[in-house]
């Protein structure tokens, strides 16, 4: 049989070769590819589903297969990578196309695949240069590409037929709608669509065979009519920006075409290395195992030390060795990709870049019991001598004029207001509205310097060295109730109980009629309800109530109601009083929308600078008499302090020994102990050193003194460092509820909402959060390593100092 064959060959590789990457390899191809003899079916796990027919299909033709325990898993979900195989089977896409995706290598299984989608034309990779064919891919990316493929025209009004409508981001509510509308994806049983939740095996099977039979339909019509204006499959891009959402009552919704879609600005665009060589470090197992016992192996680049353990029984050879080390490595590393040859561990740098004389990998033993992941950079050191930043405010106009119209613009920044007012003639582009923008403001907002950069506006202050959290600029259009915007009518504080109130006035009477839209903010994401005007004889009343129901209860944590021609807003939980959160209503008939404003540069002050702090921490104490050596190293000067162990300390001890040892040896830095930690501080500030480092060395278990060398020093047209940040999960929770985790680096601001069981542990909790950010921080990649969110700049920049994670309670 097929699978008996597969997996002898699998077990075959890696008894031998027992490279990491080959196990990957193949274990992503007995998910996908691998399968039973044809015909035979064994798929017990969709008998009685609802794909079965569909999945029965595909198996028979050959399409998809299963996995290596006879069973099919339908609902288990299916990866980007995965989905352009299943659309390059069902298509006949065999033509292949030259790419460099930076995070997808020529070994991998789906590149073959990726070629293919790329020269169909459906699929062209993300802005950072990267493919993420291992991210599974979301209901609503598979309904773009799907749509692209059919050519269906934008049907934003048939996603009303779904509850959660509200939650569809602008770049595929289109596409939703069109696929639905033609039966081609459909929603859940409790009216929901769920655009970002992943797709599954048989709904994407069951989503591309209606596809093709809607194909195969169009054909048999076009033929009957005698002609052959058939389109012919093509999918854009799928991106991954994320908009303000919107709800209606489903009166008078605007069109795409007029609605103003706003976006993330990246202020700052990473540069691509276009040649150069990837880095290798090669650990070498000189021996095999003598004596059971503990390896404890760390590999690090000069600030991120990963140490993982294994565990010997004593008979290993060298290569069984190097095999487990490998496969302890798995996914674990940043950047790196580790596989092993014979005896060889390799750790191939994933990108290009300057050589890097601090990555090392080194392999001690755990024989005396004190375990330490080796020294952190805590607190990284800095000198600063610029004069602060000057804070910069961004409006973005992503739709041009469709129609003539009034127009006006606010800026605001605490006390300060300045109105600006145009008329739009209906043929000016975005580029040509930003000019009209910035040439009308120019320098009339004191201390405030206006510009237009294409379709952007930037407000640039003139007093580096301060940030206003107050400032905004946003857009409204004229209407036939005017063009109102919130009030301030109850302040919020925890202190007295009191929630915060803001209320929408609108006038008694309506002078005209048509679409408007009322826009409310909460600082950091917006909701839109679309409403249409009847003219005279509809009151200012009947209009908030209109408004009122349109919103629902679509805007969480908050409460909407009407109370004669008053639309207010109430915060459902007594908090801090909210400065950035408004309402405002605009007409629709420019096509403009209702742009706001977005911080791009952060206003900050002169630092005064940093003493570098390096801490070591010891995980546990000795369990057997022996002793260890302290190294610290600078990347100039390296000390090395035997210190002894009776074998009876605990960890603190062990901390406060390795400082003694240390003790005024170290003529720029200060040493001291503090329960299980032994701190180095720097004595003066100065510029951040990524190569200090302190770690603990002892013999190893019968295996020799084993450490890393750079077999392949690496080679780019640039040098940096990625930032990175970390939430580290510390404690499960014990009762269900909703947590909320914001991220801000002074230009982002990205909030998700994590529902949680109160039964995860440490490690769900971390995948979830990491889940429900995915690719939605621009500049930003967000993973997880055990109970750890790890948040990394795509490309190596200046440190932000701004940049932070914090957990609020629901």
């Amino acid at each position: 049989m097929a699978l008996n064959l597969n997996w002898r060959k699998y077990m075959f590789f890696r008894k031998t070769t027992r490279k990491v990457s080959i196990f990957i390899l193949a274990t992503s191809m007995l998910s996908l590819f691998g399968g039973v003899a044809y015909g035979q079916k064994t798929h017990l796990d969709i008998e009685g589903h609802w794909a079965e027919h569909t999945l029965s299909k595909w198996l028979s033709e050959g399409l998809i297969k299963g996995y290596s325990d006879q069973s099919l898993k339908p609902n288990n979900v299916i990866t980007r990578g995965e989905f352009m195989a299943l659309v390059n089977r069902q298509f006949d896409f065999n033509e292949v196309e030259e790419i460099h995706f930076t995070d997808l290598l020529s070994s991998n299984w789906s590149y073959l695949e990726v070629q293919k989608a790329v020269k169909a034309g459906y699929i062209q990779g993300y802005k950072d240069q990267t493919i993420r064919t291992s991210k599974p891919i979301s209901r609503q990316e598979a309904a773009v590409i799907v749509a692209g493929l059919l050519k269906l025209p934008s049907n934003e009004k048939a996603t009303l037929a779904f509850k959660d409508s509200s939650e569809f981001v602008y770049w595929s509510k289109g596409a939703i709608g069109a696929s639905f509308s033609k039966k081609i994806i459909a929603g859940y049983t409790n009216g929901t669509f769920r655009p970002v939740s992943p797709i599954t095996r048989a709904e994407a099977v069951v989503m591309l065979d209606k596809a093709k039979t809607l194909i195969q339909e169009q054909e048999t019509e076009s033929e009957s009519e005698g002609n052959e204006n058939i389109a012919s499959p093509s999918i854009p891009t799928v991106s991954s920006n994320s908009g303000s959402t919107s709800t209606s009552n489903g009166s008078g919704a605007p069109s795409t075409t007029t609605g103003v879609k706003t976006s993330t600005v990246i202020t700052t665009k990473g540069v691509k290395a276009i040649q150069g060589i990837a880095q290798v470090v090669t650990l070498t197992i000189t021996s095999g195992a003598n004596a059971p016992g503990s390896l404890r192996v760390t590999f690090t680049d000069g600030v991120n030390p990963v140490t993982v353990y294994v565990e010997l029984d004593g008979t290993e050879m060298d290569s069984e060795v190097a095999s487990k080390v490998a496969r302890a490595f798995d996914n674990t590393l940043t950047g790196w990709d580790v596989d092993v040859e014979r005896a060889s561990i390799y750790f191939t740098a994933v990108y290009p870049a300057v050589n890097n004389d601090q990555v090392k990998a080194t392999v001690e033993s755990t024989m005396t019991g004190v375990v330490s992941s080796g020294s952190v950079i805590t607190v990284p050191g800095s000198i600063h001598n610029n004069v602060g930043t000057a804070q910069v405010a961004t409006l973005e106009i992503e739709n041009g004029a469709t129609s003539p119209g009034s127009y006006y613009v606010y800026f605001t920044d605490e006390g300060v207001s300045v109105r600006k007012d145009f008329y739009m003639m209906g043929t000016e582009t975005a580029d040509e509205v930003a000019s009209k923008i910035a040439g009308a403001f120019g320098t009339s907002v004191a201390g405030w310097i206006t510009e237009a950069d294409g379709s952007k506006v930037h407000f640039t202050s003139q007093w580096p060295g301060t940030h206003s959290e107050s400032v905004r600029i946003y857009a409204l259009e004229a209407s036939g109730v005017g063009t109102p915007s919130s009030t301030l009518t109850v302040s919020g504080d925890p202190n007295t109980n009191t929630s915060q109130v803001i209320t929408l006035s609108l006038p008694n009477s309506e002078t005209g009629d048509g679409p408007i839209g009322v826009k409310f903010t909460d600082g950091i994401f917006s909701w839109t309800a679309y409403v249409s005007m009847m003219g005279s004889p509809e009151t200012g009343s009947e209009l908030a109530d209109k408004i009122a129901a349109a919103f629902g209860s679509t805007i969480p944590n908050w409460i909407v109601t009407a109370r004669g021609r008053e639309v207010i807003f109430t915060a459902e939980l007594p908090s801090e009083n909210n400065i950035k959160a408004m309402a405002r209503l605009s007409g629709l008939n420019t096509g403009i929308g209702m742009p706001d404003s977005t911080v791009t540069t952060v206003g900050a002050a002169h630092p005064v600078g940093d003493a570098q702090v390096a801490t070591l921490v010891i995980d546990s104490g000795a369990t057997a008499a022996g002793t260890i050596t302290a190294k610290f190293t600078d990347g100039h000067i390296t000390i090395l302090q035997d210190v002894k162990l009776l074998g009876t300390e605990n960890a603190a001890e062990v901390a406060m020994k390795i400082a003694m040892a240390f003790n005024n040896s170290l003529a720029d830095w200060d040493v001291r102990s503090n329960d299980r930690n032994v701190i180095f501080t720097a004595r003066v500030p100065s510029e951040n050193n990524p190569n200090l480092s302190v770690v603990i060395e002892e013999a190893t278990v019968g295996i020799g003194v084993v450490s890393s060398s750079i077999t392949t020093p690496g080679n780019d047209m640039y040098a940096g460092v990625k930032q990175a940040i970390t939430l580290k999960i510390e404690a499960a929770p014990s009762n269900q509820g909703i947590i909320r985790v914001l991220f801000q680096d002074g230009t982002n601001e990205v909030t998700k909402r994590v529902r949680l069981l109160g039964t995860e542990t440490l490690d769900e909790i971390a995948d979830k959060i990491g889940s429900e950010f995915g690719d939605s921080i621009t500049g930003w990649n967000v993973t997880t390593i055990d109970q750890n969110v790890i948040f990394t700049a795509n490309t190596p920049e200046d440190n932000k100092p701004n940049v932070s994670v914090v957990v609020y309670q629901e």
